[in-house]
């Protein structure tokens, strides 16, 4: 699951655990 912020993605990553990470560009 993949959702926009402006220049910012965050990418939500369930498998084991829900990891949650902050792409800026």
């Amino acid at each position: 699951m993949v959702q926009r912020y402006g220049p910012c993605h965050v990418v939500w990553y369930e498998k084991m655990h829900a990891v949650m990470l902050i792409l800026c560009f």
